[in-house]
């Protein structure tokens, strides 16, 4: 029978998180009439869950901030562009930036460290001057910049929605932990208690926890074969950097 050993702890969350998966679909099928065993698979599944939900909470996040990025540097794009147009040597180019500019300056560049609902709000009012009848003659004149205004409305809406999802995300529990502690928890969970209440089953009553024992040291071996390919990559990176 393979030796069930222990996580790694340098596994990754998202492995972790995996790997939580599978054993509780392990344990769900193959569990014997066991109330101890019972109480810690409820455990496991409720960690799990609690990581599965942190995860996404900082993944929502991660992509909020990314699409913020974004939308900022398309404003600074377009504000740069029009600024280089007011230098312009044909004159109905330059009194045409002249005139958008007059709608930057409304802003300036102080939106874009505003915070993310200001912002928005910002950008929604931008884009009512901008489609303003009066200043559409003046952009036609101006190339590249109807083509940022349509980027940056399309970043604005994905932002919303990322928005949107990140609060959606927060609201499944506000006082949730990291996703980094959660799993610290949940590696001390699988290997302090449910592996080592399983290598003792297989000491004292082996028969029944046969198939369960050899999905779990399977998977755990699996798990922990990702890591270690993973370390000996990184190491041999460094050694030739």
């Amino acid at each position: 029978m393979r030796r069930i050993t222990k996580i790694v702890s340098d596994i990754r969350i998202a492995e972790i998180a995996n790997l939580g998966d599978n054993l509780l679909k392990e344990l769900a099928e193959l569990t014997p009439e066991d109330a101890h065993l019972k109480a810690i698979q409820t455990e496991v599944e409720q960690n799990n869950s609690r990581l599965v939900i942190a995860i996404n909470r900082d993944m929502a996040e991660s992509e909020l901030e990314e699409l913020d990025a974004r939308r900022d540097s398309t404003y600074r794009s377009l504000a740069y562009l029009n600024k280089g147009y007011l230098h312009h040597p044909d004159a109905p180019v330059s009194e045409a930036a002249a005139q958008v500019e007059r709608i930057l300056e409304k802003y300036g560049f102080d939106m874009i460290n505003a915070n993310y609902g200001a912002e928005s709000a910002y950008l929604e009012s931008l884009f009512n001057d901008m489609g303003s009848i009066e200043i559409a003659p003046a952009l036609e004149l101006l190339p590249g910049e109807i083509a940022l205004l349509t980027r940056l409305k399309d970043e604005q809406s994905r932002f919303k929605v990322a928005e949107q999802r990140f609060y959606n995300a927060q609201s499944q529990d506000k006082q949730a932990d990291s996703a980094t502690q959660v799993k610290r928890e949940l590696l001390k969970l699988i290997n302090n208690k449910l592996v080592v209440y399983l290598r003792a089953m297989m000491q004292v009553n082996p028969q029944p926890y046969d198939d369960l024992c050899a999905k779990v040291a399977l998977l755990i071996d699996k798990a922990n074969s990702l890591v270690k390919r993973r370390r000996s990559t990184e190491e041999l990176q460094t050694k030739s950097n």
